[in-house]
């Protein structure tokens, strides 16, 4: 046991230093195994790049006289790519690095004073070495950028290491280390606040990465051959292990080891593919660190003269050991290819190379102890025949002899390494120049290593220079394949509309990383983008299963695939299973689905996905698609995330589509105007034009302003879908005009829609016919549509014919109210009542061909002056919910006519805030406030109706009586010209003879 833990019987100090030593080793070793296990994934990481695809979706639906109408909104399906990304370089995985080897350099340091002045003259060369490799010139400290600095730290250094070592001997050694951290910490801080590169202590890392890389070197070239060594230990280590077998079991393990190296060596050279070795090269460098301690204190006779092994011995080797193990993990964390390849290549020289020559040593001087009992271990640095030295000699004759005979490969793979080191600190300093200007060395001296071919790459992508890009990813991929280099490379060729290389690329590499999630989920995308379903299909499906993380993307997929296809359903059935919650690109889809199926999303707005101020496409996206589902449901928090994020610079690109998303917010939500008014204001030279178009011709149909919305209709109308030019035509036979209806919808007969066709025909009919025998024989809903358009055509007995052949149900309680409406605005009282009367009594329902009766009803008794009747029926009868808006206008009337003037003035109030667009409504309201002595308002609130509908007689009619009362005569002579376009010469001259009494009566008054 005393062998194993050798120190124990070593002085206190000696004690402290090693044990401290050991642990800063254990934390190089937790450094190596992190590096090891991440390898490439901290450098090169999987990341999802959007793309966002529009989904009409219905905001909202109406029904006038049975054509039902659809006001449509886009909503924003994602799909969801992966890529390989930028690189991500962290500083502070080369802090580790270089803090642990400069630890590890300041031990050797200190035991370099002990060594005699030849020695020590050496290891302070190495050490100046070291230090002048950091480059400090390039860190413009205290702004000089020449050696003076450099200069300065030799001197610190130099004289307390040479006063040490010879005169002031006896000083103990966490003295001298003392002295030297102390030293390298004020260097440091002076460095770190001094210098002016804003990462001083990464440049020097990787600059001064050379010489750790050649103590690195020296460690395997020290611990070649421990592991035979040990071989000799367990086989002849002690009398019950000798024996007449144990040459026998030493030769075959041993044979086992070195075939092993020569095979990984084999490999290494591209001779043989086998992926089944037994031991990776680093496993080995593991272990011979390992053992190599006890081998190195064994061994500690033949260098005692030079170094004795306690404790100064023990120092420098785990001095060593440390640097190789930061240089190791540092070449796996920084995903360094060429470095790590390096290093196994030093690895396997030098462990087979004198390894072997150690073996033959063995079998030459010990050949005939094995069999006689004999503890071979404890004898095995006392030759009879071949000296140990020799050893050393052969053995590196054999290592460059292999190393010649790959043409040095491993230097230029260490130069490669190096230079993509620097290449590094380059990027992350921005230097784009000399970043490429290293990583390009780095090809030069290994022309397939991954990390500069994909280094380059990524840089090339960046600059828009795709096919250097296509070189350097195909370059990466050539010795070491990697998953993103192949996608990156997809992704390129799919740019660039070439397709077959795109999917051959991910075909192959499919081929070589089978359950690859992230490449059978572009796979997927790159089949659904040529309409390939059952290909589509498979691959996301499987992305979905072999995705350990981000699963979401593939599943987010689906539904975006399922929706495309038209299986809206299967894609509701799918989302409503409460996956995914946190995954903003699957609760857009989600959102999407639901919207175009009319569904509530239940979960509510997630601040989490748009817990940022400067919007991304999929934040946008998400808030797009929850703001048109929950329009009518009063979110207000929804509006002010859209109003907030309106406001910030950095989110121009969305700008206008968040004002449009607040125009739709207030219009469903009893702001109507201001929703108008914004859509007005953003549409002007707009590439959204046509939308907004759209959407306010609707608008304007739902409150019946027909040649308004005509006007919005015929401002993008080569633009519009077939649907909103169905609109447009339906809008001019609504005003009468239907030779220009039917030249629209014959041009419509041709489209591929078998609803607009049917649709068009049943217009085209309409207008052409002129006569009533036809249409008894019609159905309902088309006479309906007959009477409704053609009505002021007719005369009342055609009507009342056509009425009654019509059969009781909601086609007839529509036309009921149709025509009392029509027979109201022209103050034909007893034909509405006829009409009202003919319905006969029909049973209660609650529909909206009820709640347009209930509707007419009121206004009914409102023009009959049976004020009370009206009172009493506003609460009793059914109104849908935009029917409902008219309560406070009924009630306004009421009041007004019970001289309730307070509770008239409220409801008017409310009644214009609720239906700012209907004409009637303005025009009882200004009227109210003309006899309570507030003409101003009323002029206003006639002004404010004029705006939203110039072509309203009414309204024109009332604006200009009342301009004259408030002494506005001019504007009320002006819009007499209006006037004189929208009536006949008769109906205009009786108005003017009224205009002009008014204009007299209100000079008396003055």
């Amino acid at each position: 046991m005393n062998n194993i833990y050798f120190w124990k019987s070593w002085k206190k100090s000696q004690k402290l230093v090693f044990i401290s030593a050991m642990g800063l080793s254990v934390f190089a070793s937790i450094y190596f195994f992190t590096g090891w296990y991440l390898e490439d994934k901290l450098v090169i990481q999987w990341e999802v790049d959007s793309n966002a695809e529009t989904l009409n979706t219905p905001v909202d639906t109406f029904v006038k006289h049975l054509f039902k109408y659809t006001v449509e909104s886009d909503s924003y399906l994602l799909s969801q790519t992966f890529k390989g990304s930028n690189l991500h370089l962290y500083p502070l995985t080369s802090y580790i690095y270089f803090g642990l080897s400069v630890a590890a350099i300041l031990l050797l340091l200190t035991t370099f004073t002990y060594l005699d002045l030849i020695w020590y003259g050496a290891a302070m060369l190495v050490f100046t070495l070291f230090l002048s490799t950091l480059k400090t010139d390039l860190l413009g400290v205290f702004k000089i950028y020449g050696n003076q600095f450099l200069a300065g730290m030799l001197v610190i250094y130099l004289i307390p290491s040479y006063y040490f070592q010879a005169f002031k001997k006896n000083t103990a050694f966490s003295i001298r280390l003392g002295v030297f951290t102390i030293i390298t910490l004020i260097l440091g801080i002076i460095i770190g606040k001094f210098s002016d590169v804003s990462n001083p202590f990464y440049y020097m890392a990787n600059f001064g990465i050379a010489v750790p890389i050649a103590l690195t070197m020296l460690f395997l070239f020290l611990i070649s051959f421990e592991i035979i060594n040990s071989f000799v230990f367990l086989t002849a280590g002690s009398k019950n292990m000798s024996g007449k077998n144990s040459i026998l079991n030493f030769i075959i393990i041993s044979a086992l080891y070195l075939g092993n190296l020569l095979l990984l060596l084999l490999k290494k050279m591209l001779i043989i593919q086998w992926d089944s070795l037994i031991l990776n090269a680093f496993w080995i460098f593991l272990i011979s660190a390992i053992v190599g301690l006890w081998g190195y204190k064994k061994r500690a006779p033949l260098f005692y003269d030079i170094i004795p092994f306690r404790p100064f011995g023990a120092y420098f080797y785990i001095g060593l050991a440390i640097v190789s193990l930061s240089v190791c993990g540092y070449a796996f964390i920084s995903a360094n290819d060429p470095l790590k390849e390096s290093i196994e290549y030093a690895i396997i020289y030098s462990h087979l190379g004198i390894g072997a020559t150690y073996f033959l040593y063995i079998i030459y001087n010990f050949y005939d102890l094995f069999p006689r009992n004999v503890k071979v271990y404890d004898v095995v640095y006392q030759p009879k025949r071949l000296p140990f030295f020799m050893v050393r000699g052969i053995g590196f004759v054999v290592v460059l002899a292999l190393f010649l005979y790959s043409n040095r490969f491993a230097f230029y793979l260490c130069l490669s390494g190096y230079n993509n080191g620097i290449g590094d600190v380059y990027l992350h300093e921005q230097n784009i120049l000399l970043a490429k200007h290293y990583y390009r060395e780095g090809v030069i001296n290994d022309f397939q290593n991954h990390r500069s071919n994909y280094s380059l790459g990524v840089i090339a992508e960046k600059e828009n220079n795709k096919r250097e890009a296509v070189d350097y990813f195909a370059s990466a991929n050539v010795k070491r394949p990697m998953a993103e280099a192949y996608v990156n490379l997809s992704r390129i060729y799919f740019q660039e509309n070439m397709f077959f290389p795109a999917l051959f690329t991910l075909q192959e590499a499919l081929q070589k990383f089978p359950d690859n999630g992230m490449i059978q989920n572009n796979l997927g995308l790159l089949y659904m983008n040529k309409s390939m379903s059952d290909s589509t299909y498979f691959h996301l499906t499987q992305s979905e299963k072999n995705l350990k993380e981000n699963k979401s993307v593939a599943a987010g997929n689906i539904l975006n695939f399922l929706t495309r296809k038209g299986l809206t359903t299967e894609a509701d059935s799918i989302s409503s299973q409460g996956l995914f919650e946190d995954a903003i690109a699957y609760q857009t889809n989600k959102l999407s689905i639901l919207n175009f199926n009319g569904k509530k999303y239940q979960s509510g707005l997630t601040k989490n996905f748009i817990n940022d101020s400067i919007l991304s496409l999929e934040s946008f996206s998400y808030l797009n698609n929850i703001t048109l589902n929950h329009l009518k449901y009063g979110n207000k928090e929804i509006l002010d995330q859209i109003k907030s994020f309106a406001k910030w610079q950095g989110n121009e690109d969305y700008k206008e589509q968040l004002t449009y998303l607040s125009g739709l917010y207030y219009y469903y939500n009893n702001e109507g105007l201001k929703g108008k008014e914004i859509l007005d204001n953003i549409r002007l030279n707009s590439s959204f034009a046509p939308t907004y178009n759209s959407v306010l011709g609707l608008w304007m149909m739902q409150h019946d302003l027909y040649k308004v919305a005509i006007d919005y209709f015929s401002q993008s109308k080569t633009e519009l879908k077939s649907s909103n030019i169905l609109y447009y035509a339906i809008s001019l036979m609504e005003t009468g005009d239907f030779e220009g209806s039917k030249i629209i919808l014959m041009q419509l007969s041709s489209v591929p829609d078998k609803n607009i066709n049917k649709i068009t025909e049943n217009l085209l009919l309409i207008i052409n016919t002129s006569g009533i025998e036809d249409v008894k024989n019609w159905t309902d809903e088309l006479k309906l549509q007959f009477i409704h358009y053609k009505k002021g055509s007719l005369t009342t007995e055609q009507i009342k014919e056509l009425f009654k052949s019509m059969s009781r149900g909601n086609a007839k309680i529509e036309v009921t109210a149709d025509l009392m409406e029509f027979y109201l605005s022209q103050n034909k009282i007893q034909e509405a009542d006829y009409f009202f009367g003919a319905l006969g009594v029909i049973e209660k329902q609650e529909n909206d061909a009820q709640s347009l009766l209930n509707r007419t009803y009121l206004k009914y008794l409102a023009h009959k002056g049976e004020y009370e009747e009206l009172n009493k029926q506003i609460s009793k009868v059914y109104l849908n919910e935009r029917d409902s808006k008219l309560k406070p206008f009924f009630s306004a009337l009421y009041d007004e006519a019970k001289n309730n003037t307070k509770d008239a003035m409220l409801n008017f109030n409310k009644a214009l805030q609720l239906n700012p667009f209907n004409e009637e409504v303005r025009i009882a309201a200004a009227l109210f406030y003309q006899k309570n002595n507030q003409s101003e308002k009323a002029y206003d609130i006639l002004l404010k109706g004029i705006e939203i509908n110039k072509y309203s007689v009414p309204l024109i009619k009332a604006y200009a009586l009342q301009a004259v009362r408030i002494n506005l005569v001019s504007y009320g002579e002006s819009i007499l010209e209006d006037l004189k376009l929208y009536v006949s010469p008769s109906e205009f001259s009786q108005f003017t003879k009224a205009f002009q009494e008014e204009v007299k009566k209100n000079q008396d008054a003055e």
